[in-house]
């Protein structure tokens, strides 16, 4: 039994480590977060949700990365009819990868 309590202790140790987890690619983080935190309940974003406010393909081309941050976390530039949830529980970096998915995006009107 004393030959096998090393490899026992051994695996118990190595099972109790937690493996580094590889990041996630941050625009498949803001896809995911658009779900998430029903972003499509009021906007549109590649052919499905909501038309209740602008779609979200069309934001690129009138707002950069820190004008849609701002709108996120400050909720500037609204008036009496827009409403926008509070993401003051939304990790800085899930904002900033929201910010920039949205903000790189670019569609042409027709």
């Amino acid at each position: 039994m004393r030959f096998h309590q090393p490899t026992i202790t051994l695996c118990m140790i190595l099972l109790c480590t937690t493996m580094p987890v590889q990041a996630e690619n941050p625009e498949t983080r803001a896809r995911k977060l658009l779900n998430e935190l029903g972003c499509k309940a009021c906007h549109s974003f590649e052919n499905s949700g909501s038309t209740l406010a602008a779609g979200l393909e069309q934001i690129g081309n009138r707002l950069n990365t820190d004008q849609v941050r701002k709108r996120l976390t400050e909720h500037s530039g609204q008036n009496d009819t827009q409403f926008m949830p509070s993401y003051a529980t939304t990790p800085a970096d899930d904002i900033d990868a929201l910010a920039n998915l949205i903000a790189g995006l670019r569609q042409v009107r027709p």
